[in-house]
């Protein structure tokens, strides 16, 4: 299982959890705006939206 967690300045909320990683991408995807930006913390790849 795969948890979309949302993160904002201070803020963080678990949104939603998908089965597969390509159902919460394809979900993601749908979101008007929506760009990916792959970026590294702390050794682990993120994906970051920009909406």
């Amino acid at each position: 299982m795969y948890l979309l967690e949302l993160y904002q300045n201070d803020y963080s909320k678990d949104l939603v959890v998908f089965d597969s990683l390509e159902d919460g991408k394809d979900f993601v995807s749908k979101i008007t705006g929506y760009t990916l930006e792959n970026d590294f913390v702390q050794g682990n790849k993120v994906e970051i939206t920009n909406i």
